[in-house]
C-alpha cells in the first residue's frame, strides 16, 4: 500500500544445550516496539537520505498475536488482497466508490 505497511515478525529463541541464542542484537530490548521502532528508524534514515522530507509514520501502530496456522492463513490473506483496495481508499487521491 502506498500509505501503510503490514507485516508479520516471528521472534524465535533457540535453545541449544543451555545457552539461549536470540535472533535479537545483543543488547536490544526483545519487545514489539523496540522492533517496529528500530524498523521505522532504519526506513525513515533512508528516506531522508532519498530526498523525502516530512512526517514518514503515524505515532501508533497495530499488533496483533497470531496463536495458530488457521489466523496465520487468514492474516497473510488480507494482506496479500491489501494493495486492491487501494482504489477504494478515502486518502487515495484517484480513489472510486465501489
Amino acid at each position: 500500500m502506498p500509505n501503510h505497511v503490514h507485516g508479520i515478525l516471528w521472534i524465535v529463541e533457540t535453545i541449544v544445550g543451555e545457552k539461549n541464542f536470540s535472533p535479537l542484537p545483543r543488547g536490544t530490548s526483545k519487545t514489539i516496539g523496540s522492533i517496529v521502532r528500530g524498523f521505522k528508524i532504519g526506513v525513515t534514515k533512508i528516506m531522508r537520505e532519498n530526498g523525502v522530507v516530512g512526517p514518514v509514520w503515524q505515532r501508533t501502530y497495530f499488533e496483533h498475536i497470531i496463536r495458530d496456522d488457521n489466523s496465520l492463513h487468514r492474516i497473510r490473506h488480507c494482506i496479500a488482497a491489501n494493495p486492491v483496495r487501494w482504489a477504494f481508499d478515502r486518502e487515495n487521491p484517484a480513489a472510486t466508490t465501489p
